[in-house]
């Protein structure tokens, strides 16, 4: 009888340290979750449309990653010239040394300290940038007025940053599949064909 009793307390106290492991493991992953959201959200750099200073902003951004590609544009152009990067103005013998095995140890088609692809995606976000400030500098200058077609009217809804499509019947199937292909989608809650408030979506929808 005691040795029943001793084992079934023994396997009793087992359970109770796994299941409290199995707690523990569980609130570690709760607290590592939101850390991430936390640092998520302060690292979050959107800036919206609607901002009196979003071409301010996105200016200030833009010159900083033009800033940033000449900089590897630079340093991948010493490293082919030297073959390291020992010597090159800021960076320090150590750190040099640090970027040069890096080099070695990475795939073959990487011979600088750079990839291609990061030239190429900070490139793509360059212009991307261009464009974005230039929609918004035509928004300002021009602004958005609303206009009627034959069969509704486009409403831009500035609350939203939307330009919005009413028509006075369902459109046709063609007309619908016009809408879509220029970016258009339909908003049950709005009951209206709309997409992105700017001169792109101006120029898609002067046609209607």
């Amino acid at each position: 009888m005691p040795d029943h009793y001793s084992y079934k307390s023994d396997k009793n106290y087992r359970n109770r340290a796994a299941k409290a492991m199995d707690n523990s493991i569980e609130a570690q992953k709760k607290a590592e979750y939101y850390e991430q959201k936390a640092k998520a959200a302060e690292n979050n750099n959107a800036i919206s449309s609607d901002d009196p200073e979003a071409v301010t902003k996105l200016k200030d951004k833009l010159e900083k990653l033009q800033n940033f590609q000449n900089r590897m544009k630079t340093v991948n152009a010493y490293y082919r010239k030297n073959g390291t990067m020992k010597g090159f103005e800021g960076i320090s013998d150590e750190k040099a040394a640090e970027i040069d095995e890096g080099v070695k140890n990475s795939y073959s088609w990487i011979t600088a300290p750079y990839a291609p692809y990061e030239l190429s995606n900070n490139n793509a976000e360059i212009n991307r940038l261009k464009k974005r400030i230039a929609a918004l500098e035509i928004r300002k200058e021009v602004g958005f007025a609303g206009w009627e077609f034959e069969g509704g009217k486009a409403v831009p809804n500035t609350d939203e940053n939307r330009l919005q499509l009413f028509f006075d019947e369902i459109p046709s199937e063609e007309q619908r599949g016009v809408l879509k292909s220029n970016g258009f989608r339909w908003s049950r809650y709005n009951k209206a064909w709309q997409r992105q408030l700017n001169a792109n979506a101006i120029y898609a929808a002067s046609p209607v």
